[in-house]
């Protein structure tokens, strides 16, 4: 079995109507192995999950948005992690301790949405083609789930913070109602292609700067630009450089001042009376 490489990331969002202020829990669907495209240098594909792993963690950490660089970025935590239906869900507690979590427990008693996300690390792959689609497709067969994460733009609408009136179907997705297939997709469409540039050269002002996976997170969310990472990785290490150190002048005291005409006058008589003086 090969060691993951790298933590990925997949997020969803719903509603949190499952939220239960009084324990500062809330369920939530953390992934329903639903595809997600994904680039690597052969072009697109689809990475699917599978989730029927021999085992869960009994609980991982709930996070800011991926922040792994501080415990001011763990928000609570996630337990009774189980797949129902397809869906991999977990009940979420939020902290009572940290500011940050107590701030979105205020926003999820006032009816907020947040996605969800997380962040796993991939062992076994296998790779295969959809014979409908005709896409390349990577399914993780065995995957650590490190982490989840509360973020606030989602990218997967199938799961978030669960709702109370959610019912999980075991009935196939019915059939679209037409048959005529989608187009294939170009291999290299310019925007997307642009896009992973643009997200390689954040990673790599990143690595340069030494900024950590949360701060790659946001700049990639935000669709930064090229431009926008470097002035943005600037600010960053202005921030956490060390003050400037504080130099103290050193004042010369005169003791003697060499451009006295008394002193010159005193020094040229001593001078010539050496001079005069018969040798001893």
């Amino acid at each position: 079995m090969n060691a993951p490489t790298d933590i990925l990331t997949r997020r969803a969002s719903l509603p949190a109507s499952s939220w239960d202020a009084d324990s500062q829990t809330f369920e939530a669907v953390l992934s329903t192995g639903a595809a997600v495209e994904r680039w690597d240098v052969h072009g697109p594909y689809d990475e699917i999950l599978l989730l029927s792993q021999p085992a869960w963690p009994a609980r991982v950490p709930l996070l800011d948005s991926h922040g792994r660089e501080s415990v001011d970025r763990q928000l609570g935590s996630v337990d009774t992690l189980r797949v129902v239906g397809g869906d991999l869900l977990g009940r979420a507690t939020l902290s009572r301790h940290n500011p940050r979590s107590q701030r979105i427990a205020a926003e999820l008693s006032d009816g907020a949405t947040f996605g969800i996300s997380i962040g796993y690390g991939v062992e076994r792959w296998s790779e295969r083609t959809n014979a409908k689609t005709g896409r390349r497709e990577k399914v993780a067969e065995r995957f650590t789930l490190i982490e989840a994460s509360l973020v606030v733009v989602p990218a997967d609408p199938h799961a978030g913070i669960r709702s109370h009136d959610m019912t999980v179907s075991t009935e196939p997705a019915p059939a679209p109602a037409h048959s005529t297939p989608a187009p294939a997709p170009s291999l290299n469409p310019p925007a997307a292609t642009e896009r992973t540039a643009i997200n390689m050269e954040i990673r790599s002002i990143a690595s340069v700067a030494g900024l950590d996976q949360g701060w790659i997170d946001s700049q990639i969310d935000a669709n930064a630009t090229t431009d926008a990472a470097r002035t943005a990785a600037f600010a960053a290490m202005q921030a956490r450089s060390a003050p400037l150190q504080t130099f103290h002048p050193t004042v010369a005291t005169v003791t003697q001042d060499h451009t006295d005409p008394t002193a010159i006058r005193s020094a040229m008589g001593e001078a010539l009376a050496h001079r005069l003086a018969p040798a001893g």
